[in-house]
């Protein structure tokens, strides 16, 4: 999370959102309402592209970015690591899952979709095997998601735009 002065702007990447919801929310944010649905993935021509939505909480202006691995008609594609495809942690797959949540976001609300299939390339670090996951949401589910996560993105803006604005500035006239 980053504030920009002369934009009056807090960036911050998805992944670093999610991370907040876990803490913040639950470990597990995504699993909280529902498990999702495998399926075998989809290909479909696709392009690299950054993704971002600015939206405000409060009194601070946010600036939201992804870069997933591909973009395709109306798909999102990301990459996560596990564990062990076998077994793999719940909060490491909440995790991924809940950063392919807040990146059909950013596609649906730019391409005015009413669903986003995403598209999951999981690798399991204990063995190097990878496997592929396929869920389609609604465009309502990724907004309640959402909303869920900017309630928790206060209490970490507060400190850094103090940082940006008093902090950093008030070090610039002391000597050692």
């Amino acid at each position: 999370m980053r504030y920009d002065e002369k934009k009056n702007e807090i960036k911050i990447d998805a992944r670093e959102l999610v991370k907040i919801a876990q803490r913040e929310l639950s470990p597990t944010p995504v699993y909280d309402e529902d498990e999702p649905e495998g399926a075998r993935m989809r290909r479909t021509e696709e392009r690299r592209e950054e993704l971002s939505l600015g939206f405000s909480v409060g009194e601070y202006s946010f600036l939201l970015s992804a870069r997933p691995e591909g973009i395709g008609d109306g798909e999102v594609i990301i990459k996560g690591e596990v564990s062990s495809l076998r077994k793999p942690k719940k909060e490491e797959s909440a995790r991924i899952r809940a950063e392919g949540f807040l990146t059909a976001l950013l596609l649906a609300r730019r391409d005015s979709l009413s669903e986003v299939r995403i598209t999951t390339l999981l690798l399991a670090l204990d063995t190097g095997e990878s496997d592929t996951l396929t869920e389609t949401v609604r465009s309502a589910k990724l907004e309640e998601f959402f909303l869920r996560c900017q309630s928790a993105i206060l209490k970490y803006a507060r400190p850094e735009v103090e940082r940006v604005t008093e902090r950093l500035p008030s070090l610039k006239g002391a000597k050692f």
